[in-house]
């Protein structure tokens, strides 16, 4: 099976933002940050999601790249079992967890469309849609699930 080794397209998000989108790995190399985020008033680099940490940097418009406080929990350090911790609060306390089907086929669902799109030239719509889960409870800092 062959795929595209580089996409690039639109996404016109519910809340009316529209994010253009380019994912390539047909360079010899790159030295820019995985993730930089243009807008009409201002760029947002952040960092690796592989990693766990790092630096996120802002720059309004007509201004500097300046380094953000981070306020929410989770961003200082390698928290890779907090999802597996998360899932299994969610499970023993019967509430939706993250790591749903529903968002899995949502992901996938969109991941499709660029390539039908592209094929086909035309706008794909997508049909599937998940609500946005509540942030990650504070009290798992401590090593607790709890909500």
């Amino acid at each position: 099976m062959h795929v595209p080794t580089h996409v690039a397209g639109l996404m016109a998000f519910a809340n009316g933002a529209v994010v253009q989108i380019a994912m390539s790995f047909d360079v010899a190399g790159h030295r820019h940050v995985p993730l930089e985020i243009y807008g009409t008033e201002g760029t947002l680099i952040v960092p690796d999601p592989n990693h766990f940490g790092g630096d996120v940097e802002l720059l309004k418009k007509g201004g500097a790249f300046e380094t953000q406080q981070l306020i929410s929990p989770y961003g200082d350090g390698n928290y890779r079992s907090i999802g597996v911790a998360d899932l299994a609060y969610a499970i023993r306390s019967n509430r939706p967890h993250r790591a749903s089907g529903d968002l899995a086929l949502h992901v996938l669902e969109v991941m499709e469309a660029f390539h039908t799109a592209s094929e086909s030239g035309r706008t794909v719509s997508i049909a599937t849609q998940v609500e946005r889960p509540m942030p990650l409870s504070r009290s798992l800092l401590e090593g607790r699930l709890a909500k």
